[in-house]
């Protein structure tokens, strides 16, 4: 089975499909620990993970690579 990839646009060459996780809160929760080990078990080979988060309710907050 091949790799899920996209195509980089010069011949052959594959790139690792880019996922944004989006998080409304970042309190190490639940669903905040899930999206972590998810993020953190992922084959860099296929995915290129990040993750936005907002720590604070009141101001927009930067985005992270993983």
């Amino acid at each position: 089975m091949k790799p899920l990839a996209v195509p980089a646009g010069r011949g052959d060459v594959e790139r690792p499909v880019r996922v944004l996780f989006v998080m409304i809160h970042m309190s190490m929760g639940g669903s905040e620990r899930l999206v972590f080990n998810l993020v953190r078990n992922l084959d860099r080979r296929v995915f290129e993970p990040s993750i936005a988060w907002n720590t604070t309710p009141d101001r927009p907050s930067p985005i992270r690579r993983c």
